[in-house]
């Protein structure tokens, strides 16, 4: 909840591509935690494969993020940091989730994580926002929240546990940076927004780099005794 709560200020603070950018630049610190802590993800981490599969990946990311043209760094200091501590303290989550999942079903995974979330974010909301506002908007936007957090929230984080569980925490996340790949792809095809042809290569570039770590990627733990 934190980490969350410290990203979406740290959106508010600064633009959306360099927010994408720093995303998928979290994934370092899930990365350096993995290492540290999860001894079954240090064989991964430690292949080729993977290192070669991630670096292609996370090139061909800031290339459909940074293709558009519209992009900045003055101005945004406050909202670098922000998303910069809530990036550390994802990591963090991430590592726990996986410990997490070794024991419990990722569904009920899921529900522990959103129970407990939900009574931060109330909390923070009730001090720091207006909740009210909720009961003024337009029910066609209390909609959208509600689809958004069935899809996202119930969805999203149950299939990430799940992944999780089979394939790894650093695997997993290294597959969200072609988020911002869907995203361009889903806005060129319903809201007419037209591709570059900067971003259609680093598409490539970032397809490429996912299909090198299912390939080459998987590989698993050795003895840690060596």
């Amino acid at each position: 909840a934190a980490a969350q709560i410290l990203y979406v200020e740290g959106i508010y603070r600064c633009t959306a591509g360099l927010a994408a950018i720093w995303e998928g630049g979290g994934l370092v610190f899930v990365v350096i935690f993995s290492y540290l802590l999860l001894r079954d993800e240090r064989g991964r981490i430690r292949s080729k494969g993977f290192l070669s599969g991630a670096s292609l990946s996370f090139a061909g990311m800031i290339g459909v993020i940074l293709g558009d043209g519209d992009f900045s760094l003055q101005g945004h200091t406050a909202g670098v940091l922000l998303l910069i501590t809530s990036g550390t303290l994802y990591g963090l989550y991430t590592v726990g989730i996986a410990k997490a999942t070794k024991y419990l079903d990722p569904l009920a995974a899921t529900f522990a994580i959103v129970a407990s979330s939900t009574v931060i974010f109330g909390v923070a909301a009730a001090i720091y926002g207006e909740p009210g506002q909720i009961f003024q908007v337009d029910w066609k936007i209390n909609l959208f929240l509600l689809i958004s957090g069935l899809i996202g929230i119930a969805a999203g984080h149950t299939l990430f546990f799940i992944n999780v569980k089979k394939v790894g925490n650093v695997l997993t996340n290294t597959f969200l940076l072609l988020t911002p790949l869907i995203g361009v792809t889903l806005a060129s095809l319903f809201l007419g927004e037209r591709l570059t042809w900067i971003q259609i290569f680093s598409g490539a570039v970032l397809i490429g780099g996912s299909y090198l770590l299912v390939t080459r990627g998987q590989a698993r733990t050795f003895n840690e005794n060596h």
